[in-house]
């Protein structure tokens, strides 16, 4: 039988099917190359989770680890403050670096004069009480021997953040009567001012804040030993028939004004340690202007001596309610300055004050007679059991 004649169609249909793949064939070989690929991906997407964490992890430890010693540390001092201790019990505060692993943070030490009033127990007591159940990671150790300071130490976890060490209660010393003297009216007359920067005994001296020796006696006043405060001056009644001199304090000014003249007076005289007024029977009876002098003289830590100038005065009430330390005058020594004998029988009463109340505070002037007063009466108040000290010791 005769072969048939293969026709060109044929023969194209026959190579077009050897030539062609099979659409699985085609998805085999693209997936063969796709999974390497995301097998990188992959790779990498879990080692950048694990660098994440390896840097997030600690960073984020530290973070918290700051946050909690920082609201500590604030509690302590709240529970302190609350238990009666002032910044007057606080001996020293210092911290030291500390670093365990990769956290770091600073270790405070505390030291505190134990208020007579506030036992260790007490301190115990409340400590446990706030600071263990604000966080369970708190732990206290109570450190009590004998022979030493009692000791509380404060970890958070296993990491000590503070260590609070109690000192004993300093025995008050018995103090008896103690009177303070002020001489003011001081900066015109160098060989008055010297004689009784030369008394031996604590004297304050009070220096106008305009005078022209002010600032080179009231500087030798200081390093010879006297305390030294300004004389401020003040409008009294019957200004300006009654001149308080340069400076003055006035009832016109307005509060622009009378700042700016706080401040210029006093810068005037350097290291002043208060202020006393100067006539001032007007001024001091007015609650918004003794303030705004108050408010500076507490911005800047002097206290005020009310020279009672007027019975209406406010400056006493007003310094101890803005929070300024402050005293009163009790006597004027030498109202009288040509009779020596009243000025004696003055610094007498002084005595006789200081006696019954513990304390008193007397004003004089530098007059001849006052001074030749002091000379006299302060060895025989001495004498007598009286301990003169500096004004600042009987401000409160």
């Amino acid at each position: 039988m005769a072969k048939r004649p293969t026709t060109m169609k044929s023969k194209v249909k026959r190579a077009s099917l050897r030539k062609k793949p099979s659409s699985t064939s085609r998805k085999k070989k693209t997936s063969s190359r796709l999974w390497p690929f995301l097998g990188l991906i992959g790779l990498f997407l879990v080692l950048g989770l694990i660098f994440y964490y390896l840097y997030q992890y600690p960073q984020r430890s530290q973070s918290q680890l700051n946050q909690k010693i920082e609201i500590l540390d604030k509690t302590i001092h709240s529970r302190l403050f609350k238990l009666g201790f002032s910044k007057k019990d606080v001996i020293s505060r210092h911290s030291l670096p500390r670093k365990r692993g990769k956290l770091s943070w600073r270790a405070s030490t505390i030291k505190l004069q134990l208020p007579k009033a506030v036992s260790f127990p007490q301190i115990k007591t409340e400590m446990k009480r706030d600071l263990t159940q604000w966080d369970r990671n708190v732990r206290l150790r109570f450190i009590e021997d004998p022979s030493k300071p009692q000791r509380v130490e404060v970890q958070f976890g296993n990491l000590l953040t503070h260590n609070l060490i109690f000192y004993p209660p300093i025995p008050k010393k018995k103090v008896g009567p103690r009177v303070a003297i002020i001489i003011d009216d001081l900066g015109s007359n160098r060989r008055r001012t010297r004689e009784l920067i030369n008394l031996e005994a604590p004297i304050t001296l009070s220096f106008f804040p305009l005078c022209r020796y002010s600032p080179e006696l009231a500087k030798e006043a200081s390093e010879n030993g006297k305390e030294v405060i300004m004389h401020m001056p003040m409008e009294p009644y019957g200004f300006p028939g009654i001149d308080p001199g340069k400076g003055a304090l006035l009832m016109g000014m307005n509060e622009t004004e009378l700042y700016r003249r706080i401040h210029e007076n006093l810068e005037a005289i350097p290291d002043i340690k208060g202020v006393n007024n100067h006539m001032g029977s007007r001024f001091m009876e007015n609650d918004h202007r003794v303030g705004i002098l108050m408010k500076e003289l507490k911005a800047r830590n002097l206290f005020f001596l009310d020279s009672r100038t007027t019975s209406k005065t406010v400056g006493y009430r007003t310094a101890k309610k803005l929070g300024v330390k402050t005293g009163q005058r009790d006597v004027f020594l030498d109202n009288n300055s040509y009779d020596e004998a009243e000025i004696r029988r003055n610094i007498a009463e002084l005595a006789e004050i200081a006696k019954n109340e513990g304390k008193a505070i007397g004003i004089g002037h530098p007059h001849r007679t006052t001074i030749r007063s002091l000379r006299e009466m302060i060895p025989r108040l001495q004498e007598g059991g009286i301990e003169i000290v500096p004004l600042s010791d009987l401000m409160d």
